[in-house]
């Protein structure tokens, strides 16, 4: 379940990191498969990684994504990645900004509605923050309190 060798040396941080994070996504999607009540069992569809820049935080987040979309690809017939920089969504006008976050949202809705397709987002906040958001599962969503 290893991450390839050129991502681990791209990345600051312990190396059992990614291997964790991955068998973490992994299990979430299980949970979600078996129809493990989020009530009762509760797992976080959402991962936040966090440092200095430098570290690798995109780069593990893409590697994640990529190595997801190879395990899956028995369930998923498609992956798609879709990279956000929050600072590109707002605009000096007001109305502005808002038409580019529904225009986002929309896009990612029409991802989100193809079933055979995994989705995972990569949203830049900072310079200093990347977060990955899977789809665990749309079944996941209709059954689990947001995160």
């Amino acid at each position: 379940m290893q991450l390839t060798h050129m991502c681990r040396n791209s990345l600051v941080m312990p190396d059992d990191v990614p291997d964790k994070l991955l068998r973490y996504m992994h299990t979430a999607m299980q949970f979600s498969d078996r129809g493990v009540n989020a009530t009762i069992v509760a797992w976080n569809r959402v991962i936040l990684v966090h440092g200095e820049p430098g570290m690798g935080k995109s780069s593990l987040c893409k590697a994640l994504a990529h190595k997801l979309a190879i395990r899956l690809g028995d369930r998923y017939r498609a992956a798609q990645l879709v990279e956000i920089n929050a600072h590109s969504l707002f605009s000096k006008y007001f109305s502005e900004s808002g038409k580019l976050v529904m225009r986002l949202f929309a896009q990612i809705e029409a991802y989100a509605l193809r079933r055979d397709t995994l989705l995972c987002l990569l949203i830049g906040t900072r310079a200093r923050d990347a977060v990955l958001l899977t789809d665990v599962s749309r079944h996941a969503h209709q059954c689990a309190p947001p995160c």
